[in-house]
């Protein structure tokens, strides 16, 4: 029977999947306070043939998780996991080596616009109306920096024009994936050398992107180059240039 074994990183923000397989995995579900969702994986990571142990990180669950992994024969196995996010955390969900956590979002406002038309012939005394829903959420945030080299890490996040992802718990419903319009370093306190600084972004709410994940927070070159004194001992430690992505080493 397929295994899957749940651990979880709150300082890096994600969750890991370890799954041993008896028959080739074709899907990787969770489920969680934002609802129902497919894993991201590396592309060519699914379907996950046999034998080889299928390691999965999950950067955008949000509180306790139940993953379900299905196998190509129809048969499931799952587990739940309690994640706790110390924070609130931005990033971009397709490279969460682009993520940070963040003290808190300080003010939000979320408004909707019509997407309705109104047209008003000359001569009628009534408008012509073409009916549409409303908009997605749309508005302000701003979230807490500290330093300025803090806040200009959050600001080179929103420069980088990938849709990007709020997770936060205390406040069910408020996670988001949008696209920042605006950004803007401003002043909380100024105090000198001991100024605390703010991120303010304008936003607009988007679905959630389809790419495929390409990185890990938390592993780096710098951290490379300290384990390892050379190439060949990075091929005898990895299976696949995906492994060494997200530091998944051989057993």
């Amino acid at each position: 029977m397929t295994t899957l074994t749940l651990t979880t990183d709150p300082a890096n923000g994600y969750n890991r999947l370890t799954i041993e397989p008896t028959a080739e995995v074709t899907r990787v579900r969770r489920s969680d306070a934002n609802g129902t969702a497919d894993v991201r994986t590396e592309a060519g990571a699914l379907p996950h043939p046999l034998p080889d142990t299928l390691v999965l990180d999950d950067y955008e669950a949000n509180g306790p998780a139940t993953y379900t992994v299905t196998t190509v024969d129809g048969a499931t196995v799952s587990g739940t996991i309690t994640q706790t996010l110390l924070t609130p955390w931005l990033g971009t969900p397709e490279a969460p080596q682009f993520s940070a956590p963040v003290p808190s979002v300080m003010t939000y406002a979320a408004g909707t616009s019509t997407l309705s038309t109104v047209h008003e012939p000359e001569g009628r005394g009534d408008p012509i109306v073409i009916v549409r829903g409303a908009s997605s959420r749309r508005g302000t945030m701003t979230v807490e920096a500290g330093t300025y080299p803090e806040a200009l890490n959050l600001l080179r996040l929103c420069q980088r024009g990938q849709t990007m992802m709020l997770r936060q718990l205390q406040h069910p419903g408020m996670d988001m994936y949008f696209l920042p319009m605006n950004s803007d370093i401003v002043t909380a306190l100024a105090a000198g050398s001991r100024s605390v600084f703010d991120l303010q972004v304008q936003y607009v709410e988007v679905g959630r992107p389809k790419g495929y994940l390409s990185g890990a927070l938390g592993w780096t070159w710098d951290a490379l180059t300290a384990d390892f004194a050379t190439w060949d001992d990075v091929a005898d430690a990895y299976e696949s240039w995906g492994d060494l992505r997200i530091d998944v080493r051989k057993p």
